[in-house]
């Protein structure tokens, strides 16, 4: 029936008013069929979480790699990460600085490496992440990484809604959630090419607000802010633990965008344009975020404008942009479409962990998950939208633990198993449980990594005994330690048992 309806040629009888459906009624509809289906073909990405054949990774434009990675960073989204060393940590500018620029370099490394895979092996993240934690392992990071997209998904829903009410007070929040969310699953409906086009041009008009920002807000820059008396290493460690969860998430989806590359595609611009589009990004707008949270707390109308919480960004943005009239509104409500690109991403890995989950959940098709991503995260996103920097500050720090833990057994496999080469993985095998790995040494390693880190802990819902201490948040460090040691020790011992199961 199907082939038939697809070729317009055919003149098959059916009932229509006179008792027989005509021949040109039947082309008609064979016609909207083709067209339905070129537009899903060339527009739409159906392609789910099987690896790409070499003769689907024939993508030669890299620097789209560094665009990518630039427009998710390089929004006011990352501003809000800046703020948290002043406005919460109460560190001055020079610590706020120093610590910004230590943390995004370092943990822009990870996920810089991880993208010259995906041209390589053609695998999405979580399906490397079989190669360690085993067929049924892997279900664990697929998971968690399911909610960690809505966790982020949440915090740039709300922060991308202040922005528009800062510019027009008359809309609501929820509104303003329900827009960029729409926006958002629409490039991420569409898929991996979509996504990379819109990321071309997305940082533009942020750039653009980059500059007009500090130029607005110049003459309130005058006054020198006060130096922070009596910093403690818990203060440090706290504000880089939750700078380093920006970067470090990416770690989990970092293959997801480069499996349609050329499989020659040079490593090493790979990297460097990963690392650059990253690191750049979020270190400027965390600076400023820095600067302008700094400045709150001297400028009374920009501390006025945080409200009684401290965290109403997009009235503190809005208030700086001031002097810039219509022009600054202009650029806020254009910033505030582009922040759809991170969310875009965000919905896009949302699908490809959960088709990860389950064989069922990957007979679905990818788009349909933004679908169920959107539906998930817009009334999430209006609950909490009240408490932002209480969420923003534990949703960081419980998505750094796990993204540390999972970074640390990915990179140990690779490195010391896979002798840092990608011939020793057999990306064919990725479906097949009888030969990947067993996964226990990854699962064991991942599970008792956590029990070293709670201890180390230091969230508003419990703070372990080492946090209490004074030595602060140190949970994402020691749990990347952990779990690297762990998961040599287990997988050593697991390879002497199941020699040949490498996948």
């Amino acid at each position: 029936m199907l082939d038939a309806e697809r070729d317009a040629s055919i003149k098959a009888p059916s009932i229509s008013q006179n008792g027989v459906r005509s021949s040109k009624e039947v082309e008609y509809r064979s016609g909207i069929w083709e067209l339905v289906k070129k537009w899903f073909d060339e527009g739409i990405e159906t392609h789910g979480i099987s690896p790409t054949t070499e003769e689907e990774r024939n993508d030669t434009r890299t620097y789209q790699i560094f665009t990518i990675w630039f427009s998710s960073s390089f929004n006011l989204a990352s501003l809000s990460g800046g703020t948290l060393g002043p406005l919460l940590f109460q560190l001055d500018l020079k610590f706020s600085l120093v610590i910004i620029l230590l943390v995004d370099a370092i943990c822009a490394l990870a996920p810089a490496y991880l993208c010259m895979l995906g041209p390589k092996l053609g695998v999405r993240t979580m399906i490397l992440s079989r190669f360690s934690f085993g067929y049924y392992g892997a279900k664990i990071p697929a998971i968690l990484n399911i909610f960690t997209m809505l966790g982020w998904l949440i915090l740039g829903g709300i922060i991308a809604a202040q922005f528009l009410v800062g510019v027009f007070p008359s809309i609501t929040v929820a509104s303003a959630i329900v827009i960029i969310a729409l926006v958002a699953f629409t490039i991420s409906f569409c898929g991996y090419r979509l996504l990379h086009q819109f990321a071309t041009y997305a940082w533009i008009p942020n750039a653009l607000l980059f500059i007009t920002l500090p130029a607005a807000g110049a003459r309130n820059l005058t006054t020198t802010p006060p130096a922070s008396l009596n910093v403690t290493p818990s203060q440090i460690i706290s504000f880089a633990a939750a700078i380093a969860t920006f970067n470090l998430t990416w770690t989990t989806n970092a293959l997801d965008y480069t499996v349609h590359h050329r499989p020659n595609c040079s490593g090493h611009r790979i990297f460097s344009y990963t690392f650059l589009g990253i690191f750049l990004a979020s270190f400027a707008w965390n600076a400023l975020g820095a600067v302008l949270g700094v400045f709150a707390q001297v400028v009374p109308a920009w501390g006025e404008s945080l409200g009684p919480d401290g965290d109403n960004f997009g009235a503190l943005i809005a208030t700086v942009l001031s002097p810039a009239g219509g022009f600054g509104k202009f650029l806020m409500v254009v910033c505030f479409l582009s922040l759809a690109s991170t969310g875009a991403i965000l919905l896009y890995s949302f699908g490809l962990s959960f088709m990860c989950v389950s064989t069922k959940f990957a007979k679905v098709p990818r788009y349909i998950y933004s679908f169920v991503g959107t539906a998930i995260v817009i009334p999430l996103q209006i609950v909490l939208s009240s408490t932002l920097f209480a969420t923003l500050q534990d949703i960081l720090s419980l998505i750094g633990y796990w993204t540390a833990t999972f970074t640390a057994i990915v990179l140990c496999e690779h490195f010391i198993f896979r002798k840092n080469q990608c011939f020793n993985y057999h990306a064919e095998n990725w479906d097949n449980p009888s030969i990947l790995p067993l996964g226990v040494a990854a699962t064991l390693a991942f599970l008792l990594s956590f029990a070293i880190i709670i201890p180390c802990m230091g969230q508003t819902l419990y703070t372990g005994p080492v946090a209490r201490a004074g030595a602060g948040d140190v949970g994402i460090p020691v749990g990347f330690a952990a779990a690297w040691s762990l998961y040599t020790l287990f997988r050593s011992i697991e390879c002497l048992f199941t020699p040949n199961r490498l996948g």
